[in-house]
């Protein structure tokens, strides 16, 4: 993920906390007990920042917010009062209701008591350009380019305006004897040893690790080193022994009973790293009654499902207990209210879905009217909007000015045919780039690059044209290609214009495009290709300079390889692989290098 678009992420789950918190508290049921009788503790009355009453655990308690009347304590006897709200203005600029510890818990800025959002301002935070240690510049506020280790250039400073330093590169040997060209502090996150500003991997020279024959746990045979023949839990047979005269054991397997309550026949080391109990060597599932899984109901913040207690705690609900069911768990159901809608409208739904829409939460239990009847919510102001073309549609200003047209003002209409609200655009003869001739508005023919004749003006005929044809040359295009074209459509297709009336006839004399200066592209998934510096940016890869090669034999290539680590999946399963793949399949990647032990994935 970019930086921007980590930024945005941020912001979005920072509104979307502030309503979750609001939403969790009115979710609790009045006077009631959350999800049936607690487990794990004493219990007592919790009085919630919406005001209602539940009977829960203390640590219960403060999770939702609430002050904790004591143990054994009763909803009966306990008045609660519901703590006031107002609007909060985020960080980002954006604006919404809750209380005034929620609103300083995350940074927001609280308007005070009963303060409505409408009647609030909240202006966002300065944002300037940020300069990155790579040499990259985006637009930020000073605390997010200064979270992310940039140096803030101050507020509205742009990118364009800002010199932001590229620092040098040169030859990187990493300890598995590969080199590649990156900046000095990359090479140190990598453990590579940096060769000096400007280096190349032909001059550096890097020292190769010694290989062996390592037989892995699967019973397979890999040419590695010492090192990563350990960090693969396999056996290594000796400095420079080769796989074809090496015969490694098959793997012994058994029965696993998973906590799940399945069974699958895996090697003892896979199976205690899944949670598993092992059965023994050479035992099958067939002959194995594993015990069934433990499970209960669990209130999950959007409803109630039967799942284990560790399931359950991964998707932040609560464990009912052992065979208890949805039916018995009474989970309490998510609050809802009316959402105002930027279109007028309004539906019933929770504050946080009310925020993703962009809408304005009314508060818990509000509704929306009787069908046919008055609503709630207020309706946006239209009127009349004249087009750059002469057209006329009836919408709200903000729409009329995103399109580029004019707002005549709210309840304003569109006229007849016979007398229009918008006066139909001045049309004249424009002249493309490329020779040819439309008749347009002055804007829209300046919008195409074309040359305006003026109002009333036309194209003329076959015999007597208005614009004069366009002059053409030879264009040396970034593939190395040559075609006929104009001087504009040459530059926009990134090409060397060489002259107008040139040609790019072949033979003696004949103009010839040089080829493409090429060179070695690192690929993400640690791979090599021979490629232009534009190509490898589109592909996503790191380009090592022209001239530079992928190497020619197997000990020295160009680019490192992808680093990888202990990836835990969503079901508990954990895989060596790198970060990209962990994070494309929904793990959690737990860091360069790190193995997948019994303790690895909780």
């Amino acid at each position: 993920m970019n930086s921007i678009g980590l930024f945005r992420n941020c912001v979005c789950r920072f509104v979307l906390a502030v309503l979750c918190l609001v939403a969790g508290v009115g979710a609790v049921q009045a006077q009631g007990t959350i999800g049936g009788p607690p487990t794990g503790g004493a219990v007592g009355a919790c009085c919630l920042p919406s005001g209602n009453c539940v009977v829960m655990t203390s640590a219960q308690c403060t999770q939702f917010g609430g002050t904790y009347s004591g143990d054994a304590t009763t909803c009966v006897g306990t008045t609660c009062v519901a703590a006031p709200t107002g609007a909060c203005c985020t960080p980002n600029g954006a604006c919404v209701v809750t209380t005034q510890s929620r609103c300083a818990q995350h940074g927001g800025n609280y308007q005070g008591d009963g303060v409505t959002c409408a009647r609030s301002s909240c202006a966002p935070l300065p944002r300037g350009a940020c300069c990155m240690p790579q040499g990259h510049c985006f637009i930020a506020s000073q605390t997010q380019c200064t979270s992310v280790g940039g140096t803030y250039q101050g507020d509205s400073v742009t990118c364009a305006a800002s010199a932001c330093p590229i620092p040098p590169r040169g030859a990187c040997c990493l300890p598995s004897g590969h080199c590649f060209v990156t900046t000095a502090s990359r090479c140190q996150t990598v453990s590579g040893a940096y060769q000096g500003d400007n280096t190349t991997c032909t001059a550096a020279g890097c020292p190769q690790p010694v290989r062996g024959a390592c037989c892995l746990p699967q019973g397979v045979c890999n040419v590695m080193t010492p090192a990563q023949c350990s960090q693969f839990g396999g056996a290594y047979q000796g400095d420079n022994s080769m796989c074809s005269l090496t015969l490694c054991p098959a793997p012994v397997t058994g029965a696993c009973c998973s906590p799940q309550g399945g069974c699958s026949v895996t090697t003892p080391s896979s199976c205690q790293q899944h949670g598993g109990t092992y059965q023994g060597d050479g035992t099958v599932c067939s002959a194995i009654g594993c015990p069934p899984a433990a499970v209960g109901a669990c209130c999950l913040p959007n409803g109630c499902a039967v799942m284990s207690a560790a399931q359950c705690q991964q998707g932040g609900g609560s464990y009912m207990g052992n065979g208890s069911t949805c039916l018995s768990a009474l989970c309490p159901q998510p609050a809802v209210g009316a959402c105002c809608l930027p279109s007028g409208g309004c539906t019933l739904t929770d504050a946080r879905h009310c925020a993703q829409l962009n809408g304005t939460y009314n508060g818990v239990g509000s509704n929306c009217g009787a069908l046919g009847g008055t609503t709630p919510c207020p309706q946006p102001q239209t009127g009349a909007c004249c087009l750059p073309t002469g057209a006329c549609v009836i919408t709200q200003q903000a729409h009329c000015t995103q399109v580029g047209g004019t707002y005549n003002g709210n309840g304003s209409t569109c006229g007849s045919v016979t007398s229009p609200a918008c006066s139909q655009p001045s049309t004249g003869a424009c002249c493309l780039p490329s020779g040819g001739c439309i008749v347009a508005t002055q804007s829209h023919c300046t919008q195409v690059g074309g040359t305006y004749n003026g109002n009333n003006t036309t194209c003329g005929s076959i015999l007597s044209p208005a614009c004069p044809p366009p002059t053409t040359g030879a264009c040396c295009l970034p593939s190395g290609a040559c075609t006929l074209t104009s001087q504009s459509q040459c530059t926009q297709s990134g090409g060397v214009y060489r002259g107008d009336g040139t040609s790019c006839a072949t033979g003696a004399g004949a103009l010839v495009c040089p080829p493409p200066a090429t060179g070695a592209c690192c690929l993400p998934s640690g791979g090599c290709s021979t490629t232009t510096q534009s190509q490898c940016t589109q592909i996503g890869g790191t380009y090592n300079g022209n001239g530079s090669s992928c190497g020619t034999a197997i000990g020295t290539p160009a680019c490192p390889p992808p680093a990888v680590g202990a990836c835990c999946r969503p079901n508990q399963f954990c895989a060596v692989m790198t970060a990209a793949l962990c994070t494309q399949g929904g793990g959690t990647y737990q860091g360069n290098g790190t193995t997948c032990g019994p303790a690895t994935c909780p």
